[in-house]
């Protein structure tokens, strides 16, 4: 405005100075505001959380390294405590195929222990979607899909949830380990010493935001 009036004779109005140097106030705070909002959203904490009365909870994993694929999962009660874990080693396959086998391995398992109410979480939402049948199931994965749907039907009652990877590491600790065994390791106690670290990570209930890792 002091420019125009003295390189161009313009006529001052210098309330409307004040009316645009607040009208920027507004767009400087508000721009802050979102990106606030933006920046605490980015750091959401993630968490595993335990299953409610009555239930154990599966959490399952595949991995591939150097071009070998291995499947894992673990079993846990209400307080977070293990009730039984396994994993194996697979050989050379694709990481969803590693994922489909794991998560057959691990209701196949919980049934033998005689439970009864599960809640199933993995970080897969392609195969978890392909269980439920929100997605169309890939050639490859169609005799594992139809063979976990059938080891659900001697559940009471079955859920099935994709979560972050944040929520999966003591699976993923496990799955690790698979790669020594070449058929399905069991573990009911001692659990995998690999394991403990995402475990008593899990149990404060601390979490994590997305992208952290063990």
């Amino acid at each position: 405005m002091r420019n125009q009036v003295a390189f161009h004779n313009a006529k001052p109005y210098p309330s409307r100075v004040g009316h645009l140097a607040l009208s920027l106030g507004k767009d400087y705070v508000n721009a802050n505001k979102s990106l606030s909002i933006a920046k605490n959203n980015s750091k959401r904490i993630i968490r595993w959380i335990p299953p409610r009365e009555g239930f154990c909870k599966i959490n399952f994993d595949g991995s591939i390294k150097d071009s070998m694929a291995a499947a894992g999962f673990v079993l846990r009660d209400v307080c977070g405590v293990p009730v039984v874990a396994g994993a194996r080693r697979l050989g050379l396959t694709s990481i969803n195929v590693a994922e489909c086998l794991a998560l057959r391995d691990a209701p196949w398992v919980a049934r033998s222990k005689g439970l009864k109410k599960i809640s199933v979480e993995g970080d897969s939402k392609l195969v978890v979607e392909a269980v439920v049948s929100k997605c169309s199931v890939p050639w490859r994965l169609m005799s594992i899909i139809e063979d976990i749907r059938c080891i659900a039907n001697f559940f009471d009652c079955i859920s099935w949830s994709h979560i972050f990877c944040e929520k999966n590491f003591v699976a993923d600790a496990v799955t690790s380990i698979g790669f020594q065994f070449g058929n399905l390791h069991i573990w009911d106690r001692p659990y995998p010493a690999v394991a403990y670290r995402a475990l008593l990570f899990d149990f404060p209930g601390s979490g994590c935001s997305r992208g952290d890792s063990l």
